[in-house]
């Protein structure tokens, strides 16, 4: 009788308790960041609570190719641990990518969530994050209010004080996150959130909310987070353009997007020209004005044609682009092209002397990398070789961390993941894993975003929880129903 009582609690009770844990976990992920290992135990307890499907959920991890692309990648980070040199940083990096070896098994169970629970979660996200912008935002009141920016930063000017304050990793310095480049992606996420739950449901504060989310975008200056964002609503005209609306002005809101979005990353990307501490520039200079002009004309150009054409499905046009983009990437990195002078650097001439560095280690360590544990080691001896004064930095890309860590192979790994992600959602016609898939590939280009807690818990959890839940379906009838 007591076994048939504990069969019916577990039973009554397991999946209720699986998404109240995915609840909390979407809660702290913008607010309370650090807590994030507390929420993937209670997601991992909730996964074991549900005691007579264990057998078969963790079968069903197995069987999907898509789940084992992370699990390979942790399992090559441990085998660099032979030749690594500095093997206590190493097991501390291992222990931070545990995320790659659990999250993909427990979220197995996301299948089974209804799309009530689906759009709780997903609103609970979007609110979590304008509550994030709050604090960050709140803090910058109170402290300028009460006179401490007289104290820091610039005394003499207070102009310059707000003009550093309120953008990039000030703003948010004191959030759970506090750093914009990651920040900036979760913002990205709640952007296309704020996005469906506006097709789905025709309410008009998720466009509130994602003006909102857009602004403080901007502010936060995260240049690879705003192209990739506008790349997708652009490419979101040709992929799912029959799927999820019929705008009889596609073209005119494609237009507007692209020519608002070629300014914005215009304008972001002069500001990670000019040096530090500058953040805002004020259009004192004709050539950036002219550039800030041209480029979203360009821009709205070749986006309109882009998809009036469905130059996407070209594959010449697709494999000419990508060439002439890695063309322009390692021009830039191999040259001085942003370089400014010998006493101020900006922030995209660091990235390039990031990457030059990291490719010359690569170059002696092709085949097998450095090592998990060496990476940092390895590129502070460079930055010194090469007089480079940031000597924490890391390489600030991913693609070359995996590289750098454990080899081409990790390299080629990481990428077959990305291209089977971005095949997936265009096949289960899912906008949102498309989005996210095309953030972290953009994004991995200037960050690399497995180095931080911050990166791996997010990009982990919700790759997987995207891509083991069907989302079209469940939009249709909603839209029907609405």
């Amino acid at each position: 009788m007591k076994t048939d009582k504990a069969n019916l609690v577990i039973e009554k009770h397991k999946d209720t308790f699986f998404f109240v844990s995915l609840c909390f976990m979407v809660l702290i992920l913008p607010l309370f960041n650090n807590l994030t290992p507390i929420g993937i135990a209670i997601i991992s307890l909730a996964f074991i609570f549900d005691v007579y499907n264990l057998k078969d959920n963790f079968l069903a991890v197995f069987r999907k190719r898509d789940n084992l692309f992370p699990i390979v990648l942790y399992l090559l980070a441990i085998l660099s641990l032979i030749y690594t040199s500095d093997f206590e940083q190493g097991a501390k990096y291992i222990g931070k990518l545990i995320p790659f070896l659990s999250l993909p098994i427990v979220l197995v169970k996301v299948k089974d969530l209804s799309s009530k629970q689906l759009h709780i979660l997903f609103k609970l996200y979007i609110y979590g994050c304008l509550l994030a912008c709050f604090w960050a935002m709140g803090d910058f009141i109170i402290e300028t209010s009460s006179g401490k920016f007289k104290e820091i930063h610039h005394p003499d000017n207070w102009f310059n004080y707000f003009a550093n304050r309120i953008t990039y990793h000030e703003m948010i310095e004191n959030t759970s996150i506090g750093h914009a480049g990651y920040f900036s992606l979760y913002l990205a996420i709640a952007v296309f959130l704020c996005f469906y739950e506006w097709l789905r449901s025709k309410k008009r504060r998720y466009i509130y909310l994602l003006i909102f989310f857009i602004f403080f975008l901007v502010l936060l200056h995260a240049l690879m987070i705003n192209i990739a964002l506008y790349t997708c609503i652009v490419l979101f005209f040709t992929v799912f353009k029959d799927s999820y609306f019929d705008f009889k002005k596609k073209y005119l809101y494609l237009l507007i997007v692209s020519f608002a979005g070629g300014f914005i990353c215009s304008y972001l990307l002069i500001n990670k020209i000019i040096p530090h501490p500058n953040y805002i520039y004020l259009f004192e200079n004709k050539n950036y004005n002219l550039f800030l002009i041209t480029a979203p004309i360009i821009t709205s150009i070749f986006s309109y044609f882009l998809v009036k054409n469905q130059w996407l499905y070209n594959k010449k046009f697709v494999f000419g682009t990508s060439f002439l983009v890695l063309l322009f990437v390692f021009y830039v990195v191999y040259s001085n092209f942003f370089y400014v002078d010998d006493k101020s650097i900006s922030n995209l001439e660091a990235r390039t002397v990031n990457w030059r560095a990291s490719l010359i280690l690569i170059k002696d360590n092709m085949l097998f990398g450095l090592g998990i544990g060496d990476v940092q080691n390895e590129l502070t001896k460079k930055y010194l070789e090469m007089d480079f004064e940031k000597l924490s930095y890391n390489e600030h890309n991913q693609y070359l961390r995996f590289w750098l860590q454990s080899g081409i192979v990790s390299l080629i790994i990481f990428i077959f993941w990305m291209f089977q992600f971005l095949k997936n959602s265009i096949k289960k016609k899912n906008y949102l894993l498309f989005g996210l898939v095309l953030m972290v590939s953009f994004f991995s280009f200037s960050e690399s975003v497995f180095a931080r807690q911050y990166g791996i818990i997010f990009i982990i959890f919700f790759m997987y929880l995207l891509n083991n839940r069907e989302l079209y379906s469940d939009f249709k009838n909603d839209s029907i129903n609405n």
